[in-house]
């Protein structure tokens, strides 16, 4: 059984705990250019949806591409909860697709992730934490795992997270899209 933290213990005296889920609503998520994100996206713009029957699964739907190749790119502010272990593991996990039912063919379709502490209340940023590279997507929904560099980061730093989706369709003959699903930052923790 883990031991929580209760007022006056010690956080040295509780157990660890290995990659703890920290969800990113979706809804708090914001353009590459600092705008909303709308029901209707736009030019490198993810817009959002529901889908599902009923409408009952929030999703953030990529530029739609058709003989080309769409790059739409969404950001989001993450605060390294007091709880999280200095310096210990961190994971950002996108959960995502790409969509062929527009009939499109031949594609590449990736993911990519950048992820920035902020180091001051400034614009200052330090450098790309994210150790993984641009990884396929496919048309089911999975898990899409980056590895966030972990050195100097502690309680209460402030992560400024991009993600990318890139998508070819090079047949010319209807559309692909990229759809995220969910995203949450995992951390090993002490309480």
């Amino acid at each position: 059984m883990v031991t929580r933290y209760t007022q006056g213990q010690a956080r040295s005296s509780l157990e660890e705990e290995s990659l703890i889920r920290y969800p990113i609503p979706l809804m708090l998520c914001r353009n590459n250019d600092g705008t909303v994100i709308d029901a209707t996206g736009g030019d490198t713009k993810f817009s959002i949806g529901i889908v599902g029957w009923g409408g009952s699964t929030l999703v953030l739907k990529g530029e739609q591409s058709q003989n080309e190749t769409e790059l739409t790119t969404l950001v989001s502010e993450f605060r390294v909860p007091a709880e999280y272990i200095a310096s210990a593991n961190v994971k950002l996990i996108v959960h995502a697709l790409y969509d062929d039912s527009g009939g499109g063919t031949t594609p590449t379709c990736t993911i990519d992730a950048e992820v920035y502490e902020l180091l001051d209340t400034g614009s200052a940023a330090g450098p790309d934490l994210c150790a993984s590279a641009a990884v396929a997507l496919t048309t089911s929904f999975a898990d899409k795992s980056f590895t966030i560099t972990d050195a100097g980061l502690t309680a209460g730093d402030k992560l400024l997270i991009f993600v990318q989706t890139s998508v070819q369709e090079a047949g010319n003959s209807g559309w692909l899209q990229s759809i995220i699903g969910s995203m949450e930052l995992q951390l090993d923790i002490k309480g």
